[in-house]
């Protein structure tokens, strides 16, 4: 998929050295490469950050209400 984005000149200088280095025509595989790794980066400290907070709230519950929030998480989640 095509799309436009606003680079500084001097990243784009620099984006298609690397991709005449490797042997690329123009500097999208690049591009695609460092989203992945950003979007992959993101999610794992997204995951760390509730693991984290899960951490901090455990035990504060009763088990009923632990049972109720379950509940109302998966009926959210459904609708």
């Amino acid at each position: 998929m095509r799309t436009t984005i606003e680079l500084k000149p001097e990243y784009r200088e620099k984006l298609n050295a690397l991709a005449v280095a490797r042997g690329e025509k123009d500097f999208s595989g690049i591009i695609n490469q460092a989203v992945a790794d950003y979007l992959r980066q993101h999610d794992t400290k997204s995951r760390k950050s509730r693991l984290a907070l899960m951490k901090q709230v455990r035990g504060m519950l009763s088990d009923k209400e632990a049972v109720n929030a379950k509940l109302l998480v998966r009926e959210s989640r459904d609708s």
